[in-house]
């Protein structure tokens, strides 16, 4: 019974990865050429970084802060690119896997109660009659923040 306690939340993580792997999959079919793509961008670029700090003389024996860099570049890269990337509704998925999936691109982004454009720039809110006003295009560069700072303790605690 101890196990099924520990496997549990492990079990609804991982059916939670499935299913938001299938919608983005339904969604945009070369999800995962480009996410490969993503992964191999950030571990270069890092590992280039990582060279050019560390230098030939010190980069085998901090080996080990190395591929941590290295881990926690993929890991941020990729949890950004997995919340941006636009997923079919379940719905549409189950109606008709091979027609048109509806993507969720156009949601409404909010903080509180408040509809806030998806950036400070943005002309129009998502109904497309509305203009935002000078509080909601501050919410908009706050809204954001709880998402990047999970993807940053995300990425630290792997990396």
């Amino acid at each position: 019974q101890t196990s099924s306690l520990v496997l549990a939340p492990v079990r609804k993580i991982k059916d939670n990865f499935k299913n938001g792997y299938e919608q983005r999959i339904a969604a945009d079919p070369q999800f995962a050429e480009k996410s490969v793509v993503e992964i191999i961008v950030a571990a270069g670029t890092q590992f280039t970084a990582e060279l050019n700090r560390r230098g030939n003389s010190r980069f085998i024996p901090e080996l080990d802060f190395v591929v941590a860099g290295i881990l926690t570049a993929i890991a941020g890269k990729y949890y950004s690119m997995w919340r941006v990337a636009p997923t079919a509704s379940s719905s549409s998925q189950q109606s008709s896997k091979d027609s048109k999936t509806s993507k969720n691109k156009n949601v409404e982004s909010k903080l509180g109660t408040m509809f806030v454009p998806t950036n400070a720039f943005q002309t129009y809110l998502m109904d497309g009659k509305t203009r935002p006003t000078f509080t909601q295009r501050l919410g908009s560069l706050i809204a954001p923040m709880p998402s990047l700072m999970r993807a940053g303790i995300i990425a630290s605690m792997i990396g």
